[in-house]
């Protein structure tokens, strides 16, 4: 069954390169597991809401686990604390495309 993520991400005040370059190659890994990223949005203003906002899809629960567990992404993770400061994940449902 497919899932669909709604990824809200806070990124650490000055760290926002850091942060796009760590979004970029996470992306790319939840893509080679079957991932799709439907929509990608950055914040224009109003620096207390999340810098990016990620609508992604994946097959199934299996698929989306198999990224997180992926070695790769995971050995990214030091990376990942100095530019992420706070995600909330939301599983969705899509009601109209």
């Amino acid at each position: 069954m497919e899932i669909t993520l709604c990824v809200l991400l806070w990124a650490h005040d000055g760290q926002e390169d850091l942060f796009a370059e760590y979004e970029d190659a996470a992306l790319k890994i939840a893509v080679a597991h079957g991932g799709q990223v439907v929509s990608r949005l950055r914040r224009i203003d109003s620096p207390e809401s999340p810098f990016e906002v990620q609508i992604l899809r994946f097959p199934s629960q299996v698929t989306f686990q198999t990224f997180m567990d992926d070695p790769l992404r995971l050995a990214m993770s030091e990376q990942r604390d100095r530019a992420v400061a706070k995600t909330e994940v939301i599983r969705v449902d899509e009601i109209s495309r």
